[in-house]
C-alpha cells in the first residue's frame, strides 16, 4: 500500500496547484486551507487547528509548497508524520528571499481594496512564482483571485512573526 502524502499549497493557491502530481502519487491528499480565527492568530495555533483535519490513522508524509511548506512544518509538530517535504519553501523566516522581508509592512499598510488590484496583476507576476506557460499563468491568476485578501494578510503576518518553523524531524534517514 502506498504511503499517504498530504500537501499544502502555497498562499494564494489551492488543490489545483498539485493537479499534475496526482498522476505520480497514488495516495495524494491536498489539505484545504481553513480560515484564521483572528487576523493575529499565531501560526502555531493555526497549525494545531489545521492538524485536527488530517487523518493520521495510517503512516503518512506531509509537505507543502512555499507558505504551505512552512505551515506543514508547524502542523508536523501535532501529527508525527514519517517525513516532512518542503517544495520551494524554507525552515525559517530568516531564510526568506529579501524581497519577502517587506511582507509585514505591506500586510499592515495595504488595504483590502488594493490587494484586489494587486491580484488583478497576477498574470504579470506569475512567472516569479514559477508559472511559465500561458496555461500555468492563467491557473495562477485564477487561484490568486479566489484567495481572500484577509487570508493573504494573515499569512504575511504569521510568517513574519515566527522565529522559525518548529518541527524537528526524528532521526533520518527515511525511505519514502
Amino acid at each position: 500500500m502506498a504511503k499517504r502524502l498530504f500537501l499544502l499549497p502555497g498562499v494564494g493557491a489551492d488543490e489545483r496547484l498539485f493537479d499534475e502530481q496526482r498522476s505520480c502519487a497514488a495516495d495524494l491528499h491536498v489539505i484545504e486551507w481553513i480560515a484564521p480565527v483572528a487576523p493575529d492568530e499565531p501560526l502555531i495555533d493555526y497549525a494545531q487547528r489545521l492538524a485536527a483535519t488530517i487523518d493520521t490513522s495510517r503512516p503518512f508524509v506531509i509537505g507543502g509548497a512555499s507558505f504551505g511548506g512552512m505551515v506543514a512544518l508547524e502542523v508536523a509538530r501535532h501529527v508525527q508524520p514519517d517525513a516532512v517535504m518542503l517544495i520551494g519553501s524554507c525552515r525559517s523566516p530568516s531564510l526568506l528571499p529579501s524581497s519577502y522581508r517587506f511582507l509585514r509592512a505591506g500586510s499592515d499598510l495595504v488595504p483590502d481594496a488594493l490587494f484586489g488590484r494587486t491580484f488583478a496583476a497576477a498574470p504579470l507576476i506569475a512567472s516569479r512564482f514559477g508559472a511559465r506557460s500561458r496555461e500555468h499563468r492563467h491557473l495562477f491568476s485564477g487561484m490568486l483571485r479566489q484567495t481572500p485578501p484577509s487570508f493573504v494578510r494573515w499569512a504575511a503576518r504569521a510568517i513574519t512573526r515566527s522565529d522559525r518553523f518548529a518541527y524537528t524531524a526524528p532521526t533520518p534517514p527515511y525511505t519514502i
